[in-house]
């Protein structure tokens, strides 16, 4: 369950939802679409959506919120606010384009969506309806626009009306009951003397439209009068005209809204200004310290009297600010770059963020970079291969030069449990393992002593690991694990890195492989979780209260919960999209708390662990080989499953020990043999099937994997790469060996240089 998010999205807009029985704001933070209530510092999440949400709008009286992402798959959702509950989703909107901008009229009855195609598609819904299609569709193409539109606003009066504002024009368009009819009226002087159209807002009152530019300008649109077309039909004073343009101000005005008979403005000065509908200058506030002002949202209802109403600005920071006491209230700020990494304090209740910026943040988040487990010291790593040691809470150095060992970026760190040991990865595929200095020597040098530098992969370092020593050493067990698919097991106390193995193939894809971590023979092959990525970060805890384990783990864009011990049960793994992109990091408080990164995004979102979900969906899969049937192709009573048991069976009658795959017998003879140290010599056909479903494909096997297996033994240089091509000779040579051996060899590359001893 996702219970707040350090971050928001800079480019949607912040509205403001609060009313005389209720204190609420309405913004988005990465895939999610929030409800905060500034006053007691609540978050209602709204989760619906698996792309970066580009957009929000509100209904007149803040009753219904939209909320629409742009992305593979985009839907388009009405919330109910008073109950936080959808109550319509518009499923790929433009079919497989993305969406540019969408809004929902002020009395909640049509909603407008811009396709992101090079065309642009204007569809509007009547969405109250239910239906699957657009009421009516307009292209900008009939008019020649190709700048992209950048906002929509509404006729408060006639919500059938509306705007849109583009770099260069402004598109009036208007629905008649059957199509939509549109104008798009010219400016009068030069666009490039105006700047570039930031905004726009209606203003019922005089049915004037006002657009704000980059430049100071202030443009306005007026109706057209009966005298200027000659016409008597009402549909011309539906149409605009290019009334006048004022230069009111030195820099960008980026927000244009009519509030209480007022236009009210914020440019990139951190200046609001206030105007009647003359354009006259009533009133300004720039007391409180602001920059660039992005959004501005008064509260539903409003006076003159207490004008309270929200900012965000460039600094992501959501203030409250009351103008006639020229008060300015922060309501919370977080970080301006991209987060890179972040971790939790295993003890307390920390949790620190690393961004773009090289700047590091520290956050409670029990009352709403890598720690030790000694909890003592912050440990930075930097992209130019540089490490701080920081104290934990402070966030000063300790020791005052950084240590730099590398030229590129630090993509891991880890320690030993008892801080003694610690370790780094970076892009140049060198480990890099410190020991920690006694207090004397460390009061007097640094910290850390440097043990060595190992280049041992060939390919980029998924993940370093530090292991419970073994019995005939004091120094602690490290490896390393690369893309190489290699596992380089180092020995610490001679300063050395001993012989690596291969241990993953093609078919390990969705499967997790347990080793025996003395012998590094396999001991099991389960199946893992089959979202659209295989698993990709992993954390083990353990429950006080019940001896079964559970697994977090991320795929590329899933977080998830998997009860332990592992067989390739579907019904003991529940899931749920985490962010929109690819997920960088995860991290596991003390108390059940999990946090994540997604790649360039600003927001950490942290999630309350639940571990019932995945013990209620364990049980509703049933007991037995129940929840492994719908693994099989047919179930329980295809013609796969009982053909595997008259085969289980013939098998006990015609046993050849001669006919048997190595891996999959060694993971059946030691089983049980930690538990008991006995071998297992004989299986149940539960047992049978339950290797069956783990050690196949996850997918099953697709003629594409055919056809890319076959390539293999095509040279590259061949001129038959469209249509590959083996002779008889050639398929008899890669039938003995010859060929396939001789591959490996020239992939085959040298590891384990040790570069510093």
């Amino acid at each position: 369950k996702l219970q707040w998010s350090f971050g928001l999205n800079p480019e949607v807009p912040v509205i403001n939802l609060t009313t005389e029985n209720r204190a609420l704001l309405a913004y988005a933070c990465s895939h999610v679409a929030v409800i905060y209530d500034y006053s007691s510092r609540k978050m209602l999440p709204l989760l619906r959506h698996e792309n970066p949400i580009k957009m929000l709008s509100t209904s007149r009286d803040g009753k219904w919120l939209l909320t629409a992402d742009s992305g593979k798959d985009s839907v388009v959702v009405i919330w109910d606010t008073e109950k936080g509950v959808p109550v319509c989703t518009l499923f790929n909107p433009h079919n497989s384009e993305d969406i540019t901008a969408a809004a929902i009229s002020p009395n909640a009855k049509q909603i407008v969506t811009v396709g992101g195609g090079k065309c642009q598609n204007v569809h509007f819904w009547l969405w109250t309806y239910g239906r699957d299609k657009p009421d009516a569709c307009f292209s900008t193409s009939l008019i020649n626009i190709t700048e992209r539109v950048k906002g929509i606003t509404f006729n408060d009066e006639y919500p059938e009306q509306f705007a849109l504002t583009t770099d260069y024009h402004v598109l009036f368009l208007t629905w008649n009951g059957h199509a939509l009819s549109y104008d798009c009226p010219k400016v009068m002087t030069k666009v490039q003397h105006i700047g570039v159209f930031n905004a726009s807002c209606y203003v019922p009152k005089i049915q004037q439209v006002f657009t704000a530019s980059t430049n100071g300008y202030i443009l306005v649109w007026d109706n057209i009068s009966c005298k200027d077309k000659h016409a008597s039909d009402d549909t011309n004073y539906k149409k605009k005209k290019h009334k006048k343009t004022l230069n009111l101000q030195k820099s960008s005005i980026t927000v244009i809204i009519d509030n209480e008979g007022m236009l009210v403005t914020g440019n990139s000065n951190g200046r609001i200004t206030f105007y009647d509908y003359q354009l006259r200058l009533l009133y300004w506030c720039e007391s409180c310290d602001l920059d660039s002002i992005r959004w501005l949202s008064f509260d539903l209802q409003s006076n003159l009297l207490s004008p309270v109403f929200a900012v965000d600005i460039s600094k992501r920071i959501i203030a409250l600010m009351e103008i006639p006491k020229q008060k300015c209230y922060f309501v919370f700020r977080h970080p301006v770059a991209i987060v890179t990494s972040m971790d939790s304090h295993s003890e307390s209740n920390y949790m620190v963020v690393g961004d773009a910026q090289g700047t590091v943040h520290l956050y409670n988040h029990e009352k709403c970079v890598l720690i030790t487990s000694k909890s003592d010291m912050l440990v930075c790593g930097l992209e130019n291969g540089a490490i701080w040691i920081l104290h934990h809470i402070t966030l000063d150095p300790i020791d005052e030069i950084p240590y730099k060992h590398s030229s590129t970026a630090i993509n891991k760190i880890t320690f030993t449990r008892c801080a003694e040991y610690m370790a780094y990865a970076d892009n140049a595929l060198t480990v890099v393992v410190f020991k920690r200095n006694d207090t004397t020597i460390a009061s007097k040098y640094n910290m850390w002593n440097l043990i060595g530098k190992y280049h041992s992969h060939y390919l980029p370092i998924r993940d370093i690991l530090f292991g419970p020593a073994a019995s005939d050493s004091d120094a602690p067990r490290f490896f390393s694990l690369g893309e190489d698919r290699e596992l380089v097991e180092y020995d610490l106390a001679h300063r050395s890195n001993k012989v690596p193995f291969l241990f993953a193939s093609r078919g390990i894809l969705y499967k997790y492989k347990i080793f025996s971590d003395a012998t590094k023979a396999i001991r099991g092959t389960y199946l893992g979780p089959t979202f659209k990525k295989p698993v990709e970060h992993i954390q083990i805890l353990t429950d006080k209260v019940v001896d079964n384990g559970y697994v977090v783990f991320a795929t590329d864009r899933e977080i998830g919960l998997q009860l332990m011990p592992f067989d390739g049960n579907p019904y003991k793994i529940v899931g749920i999209t985490g962010h929109p992109q690819k997920i960088i990091g995860i991290s596991v408080s003390h108390n059940k708390i999990l946090f994540t990164a997604g790649y360039n995004d600003p927001c950490v979102l942290m999630w309350k662990i639940k571990l019932k979900s995945v013990d209620i969906m364990a049980r509703l899969g049933g007991e037995g080989l129940s929840p492994f049937y719908c693994l099989i192709k047919g179930e329980k009573k295809g013609w796969l499953a009982n053909e595997m048991k008259d085969l289980f069976y013939y098998a006990q009658i015609l046993h050849q020990g001669e006919n048997t795959i190595e891996n999959i017998m060694t993971e059946v003879c030691y089983k049980r043999y930690v538990e008991t140290g006995k071998l297992v010599e004989e299986i149940t056909f539960e047992e049978f099937v339950r290797l069956y479903v783990n050690h196949r494909p996850a997918f099953g096997i697709c003629m594409r994997h055919i056809k890319e297996t076959f390539c293999t033994f095509i040279e590259e240089n061949s001129d038959s790469m469209k249509n590959p091509t083996l002779t008889r000779e050639q398929l008899v040579d890669i039938l003995l060996g010859g060929t396939v051996l001789k591959n490996l060899l020239e992939e085959d590359k040298p590891i384990g240089e040790l570069i510093i001893n």
